[in-house]
């Protein structure tokens, strides 16, 4: 999303200038050599970035939907993004007037140079650029040069425009009328500054160039040659000093952390530790992140930003507004006594609790959940199914006992639960509740055909479970192997349910890698892992996946398949692929952007030796 916003807004200054290149030129020729070039320029931007531009604009809806949701968790909405960064028009002159420049965060500045910019020497400088830019627009020059800055004008007050956010009447109307509008636009100030940033500098340096370039002479163009140079002193020298003095990286304090900071050596011992695991888990981490940032007190001055924890630990930790987060909730108000079970149909091995982590940051923060009381040792271990494990410095670890622990693939046998998650977790809580090949279906998360099928399935009294071999080709693909499948079933995939998720039957079996780990309480085995990127896996896009209808979701939040052997006329044993559709968009970009950025080497190469076969020629 951020990068097809950044492409919109970069496409939208190239598109302002061909619309005025347009309206100012009348020569057929020019037009026609403009619209041509626009149109070839755009479709080699877009055949280049089509690797990652095919998948986004693909699932485009359910990126915006999901990004809405995350605001929704921490009480924002979009339109609440708009109107905080919104500016004022006189504060949008100066670059100024963003939020967190004027606003502490229980006590402490978020920018500790923005103070100086409240003072009278600042505000008169300020506005030296906008006087600046007025003035070049002033100046007697060609038709030609007048032309060319008069667009940067057009520029300018375009972003002026969109800084103004929603404090600009005809921007509440676009808001309200124009799809996605707030949404393009979230962040005025930032957005509407590219604009100003890219005017005010060509326009105000064409002003400062024709004071040191005039034609006077004498004692009056050494004059103007001063002011020349007083002039970019103060914009650059004086205005911009939080980037000559430092002050622009954040020193930090005893609550945020700063843009300095060591990443501590323990994070490195828990990654060799847990690459020597080769089995398929997650990690539960407290605390709780739900926008996955993390505030930590590393040296020097603590760190905070997005969290680099499953880049160092190279390992998925459950984080964000999904099922995880209802999970987090419950902890944090001590309402779940089946922590353990809780936890291992989620897929989680290990709970880390990061004792480095900033609490008194947090505190009170909707982007997290850490209520103190929930990091206790106590808490932890739930009669005795999660117990301490190992420690590596900050950072200590508790495993889930193994009899809890769910495989990321397993042949379930169903419960239905009549109701939401909040009745799932009651069952999960409930004494007389064991886990097994067990996986919870709920009422309020399928469909009336689901529900009608799923009960169907529990009244049979024989639902004998097939025996299942898992490897991982990569994170978009995995292999089973099923044998013994005598009757229907259902396979429980642990990952975050996805209606591209597909499953497709295969008559011809898999060859496996050598056994890694079998599990005794499903009788599931996982085999090597791979990390295979096969290009070929396109061909999935033209094969039949099991229906639509014998997808479930499963445990609140995970992906399960109804099988039934005679339905699709195979054997008792046969492989059945995973497979995550957009990763064949991806491929298909990947192949469009090669071919085009092949096809532009070769052009330049033809080209190239023909300018030079015509010199030659000459």
């Amino acid at each position: 999303m951020v990068n097809i916003r950044a492409g919109l807004h970069q496409w939208m200054i190239l598109f302002i200038y061909l619309v005025f290149f347009l309206l100012t030129n009348w020569k057929k020729s020019e037009i026609k050599h403009a619209l041509v070039f626009s149109a070839s320029l755009f479709l080699c931007w877009a055949f280049l970035s089509m690797f990652w531009l095919l998948p986004i604009l693909i699932n485009i809806f359910q990126i915006i939907q999901h990004a809405s949701s995350v605001y929704q968790e921490i009480g924002f909405t979009w339109l609440d993004a708009y109107n905080l960064n919104s500016v004022q028009l006189i504060d949008a002159f100066r670059l100024m007037g963003y939020w967190a420049l004027d606003s502490p965060y229980k006590g402490y500045p978020y920018y500790y140079w923005s103070s100086s910019y409240t003072t009278s020497l600042f505000i008169l400088i300020g506005f030296l650029l906008p006087i600046l830019t007025l003035f070049a627009l002033l100046i007697r020059q060609s038709d030609d040069v007048k032309k060319h800055l008069l667009f940067f004008g057009i520029v300018s007050a375009f972003g002026l425009f969109i800084m103004m956010g929603s404090l600009n009447p005809l921007n509440l109307l676009f808001a309200e009328y124009i799809p996605f509008f707030v949404t393009l636009f979230s962040l005025p100030y930032f957005f509407g500054g590219i604009f100003v940033v890219l005017g005010f500098s060509v326009l105000a340096g064409f002003s400062i160039a024709w004071f040191f370039s005039n034609s006077l002479k004498g004692i009056k163009r050494k004059c103007l040659k001063g002011i020349s140079i007083v002039l970019v002193f103060l914009l650059i020298g004086v205005y911009g000093f939080p980037i000559w003095s430092g002050e622009f990286i954040y020193p930090g304090n005893e609550l945020m952390g700063s843009s300095r900071y060591d990443t501590p050596l323990y994070y490195q011992d828990a990654r060799e530790w847990l690459d020597g695991q080769e089995n398929n888990f997650r990690l539960f981490a407290l605390p709780y992140s739900k926008l996955g940032y993390m505030a930590y007190t590393w040296p020097p001055a603590g760190f905070n930003g997005p969290d680099p924890s499953p880049s160092l630990l190279n390992r998925d930790i459950v984080t964000g507004t999904g099922f995880g987060l209802n999970f987090a909730n419950e902890l944090a108000e001590f309402n779940i006594s089946g922590l353990s079970k809780m936890l291992g149909i989620m897929n989680i091995k290990y709970v880390l609790v990061h004792n480095d982590a900033n609490l008194e940051f947090m505190e009170n923060n909707s982007w997290y959940i850490s209520s103190a009381p929930q990091f206790s040792k106590l808490n932890l271990c739930d009669k005795g199914t999660i117990q301490p494990y190992s420690s590596f410095g900050e950072l200590d670890f508790y495993k889930i006992s193994d009899d809890n622990f769910r495989s990321h693939i397993y042949p379930a046998a169903p419960i239905l639960v009549q109701g939401s998650i909040n009745d799932m977790f009651e069952v999960v809580n409930s004494d007389n509740f064991t886990i097994g090949n067990n996986a919870l279906f709920l009422s309020d998360q399928i469909s009336e055909s689901q529900l009608e099928l799923l009960k169907e399935y529990i009244s049979v009294e024989n639902n004998d479970i097939p025996t299942i071999t898992f490897q991982k080709i990569n994170p978009t693909r995995y292999e089973i192997k099923v044998e013994n499948a005598t009757n229907p079933f259902f396979i429980v995939f642990l990952d975050s349910y996805h209606p591209e998720w597909e499953a497709h039957i295969n008559r011809e079996l898999y060859v496996f890698n050598e056994m890694i780990t079998q599990y005794n309480n499903t009788g599931v085995k996982e085999t090597k892992h791979e990390m295979k990127l096969t290009i070929m896996d396109i061909s999935y896009l033209f094969k039949n996946p099991i229906h639509d209808n014998r997808h479930f979701l499963v445990n609140g939040y995970a992906n399960a398949w109804y099988i039934d052997p005679l339905e699709h006329g195979i054997d008792e044993n046969f492989t059945v692929t995973l497979y995550f559709k957009p990763q064949s968009y991806f491929y298909i970009g990947l192949i469009i952007s090669g071919f085009t950025f092949i096809g532009c080497g070769g052009y330049l190469f033809w080209d190239r030796r023909k300018r030079k076969t015509a010199k030659l020629q000459i």
